[in-house]
């Protein structure tokens, strides 16, 4: 039962980050192209969107995994799933390591690259309280945007 339960957690997490990061994109891929206002545009220019596309491809993998487990539970019940699951313990081991080192290089990207990039990747863009954003504030809620990338950062690192 314990399994189970764990695996609801993971699948939890996985698509929280993959619902959020979603909505990023999509508020990003709406308001990226508004014509500028006082010569200050809505998003800088060349934004880095790579470390939001690798975590959700991480969320993406992780995702996918707990689907086949589930998948194996409904198809077959408890006993399929269970032996489905011997093989999912014993890569259990090498998969919870993969998923630590798969979940901190998300983690790390993410902070990375809000700290390095100059505020010129979304999460860094969204967060910074300025005049371009008190311009854009019927168009683009920077600060939603912002929020959902630290619920990101904070359900990965749980």
């Amino acid at each position: 039962m314990a399994k189970f339960v764990l695996r609801w957690v993971s699948f939890s997490c996985s698509l929280i980050v993959l619902s959020m990061l979603s909505a990023t994109f999509t508020i990003f891929n709406a308001t990226k192209t508004l014509p500028p206002r006082n010569n200050l545009p809505a998003w800088a220019h060349g934004t880095k969107t790579w470390p939001q596309i690798t975590v959700l491809v991480i969320a993406c993998i992780s995702l996918a995994f707990c689907l086949l487990v589930f998948w194996n539970y409904w198809r077959g019940g408890h006993k399929r799933a269970e032996k489905v699951a011997v093989y999912y313990t014993l890569f259990a081991v090498g998969f919870f390591i993969f998923s630590t080192i798969m979940w901190g290089l998300a983690a790390g990207i993410l902070q990375g690259s809000k700290n390095n990039s100059n505020n010129k990747d979304i999460w860094g863009w969204s967060c910074v309280d300025n005049k371009r954003r008190q311009l854009f504030s019927e168009k683009v809620d920077y600060a939603v945007v912002c929020r959902m990338q630290v619920s990101s950062i904070r359900t990965i690192s749980l």
